[in-house]
């Protein structure tokens, strides 16, 4: 369930050498309790929270991309303004559902630092890599999507319509007698 792994740590220009101790945590399964303590000293009921929130807000997100994806596809098949705003929509939703991913993530690192001395004991230093930066990116293009699809909704009629059909299907229908 947990490795542990020692490697020497890189001089830090202050003639300090140290080692850094690699211990991998599943805050996804139940915790182990000795005598109404956690053995995992890593484990904190608030980060496994945290945990939950960022892989249930990450499969939605990742639905909810693939219905914009879909409807997407959709709108270049039938261009009418209310497909494109409805993919517009759907691309909003979803770069907000990877924008709380993204949040919720740091709160957890900003939790850990604060509250688990074992995870981040003094003078440790956290630095977010390669995949924290592509989260962010996603974010952005999904919200240049987003505003992409409603910058470019709105109705085409008349000579401006690609078909007459479009052109009759965007006109306002009466309804009565």
């Amino acid at each position: 369930n947990a490795s542990i792994t020692t490697t020497p740590w890189p001089p830090d220009g202050r003639g300090l050498n140290g080692t850094t101790i690699t211990k991998c945590t599943n805050y996804l399964s139940q915790p182990i309790l000795e005598n109404g303590k956690f053995l995992d000293p890593a484990y904190n009921i608030d980060v496994a929270n945290y945990v939950r929130t960022m892989v249930s807000f990450g499969i939605i997100s990742l639905f909810v991309m693939a219905m914009g994806c879909g409807f997407s596809v959709y709108t270049f098949q039938n261009p009418r303004y209310m497909f494109k705003r409805l993919a517009a929509g759907i691309h909003f939703i979803s770069t907000s559902c990877t924008f709380v991913v993204v949040q919720v993530m740091m709160s957890t690192v900003d939790h850990l630092k604060k509250n688990v001395r074992f995870v981040y004991p003094e003078r440790a230093n956290h630095s977010y890599h390669i995949s924290f930066f592509l989260a962010w990116f996603v974010v952005l293009v999904n919200f240049c999507a987003a505003a992409s699809f409603l910058l470019y909704s709105r109705k085409r009629k008349g000579d401006k319509a690609a078909t007459d059909e479009l052109a009759m299907a965007d006109e306002p229908t009466i309804i009565g007698r």
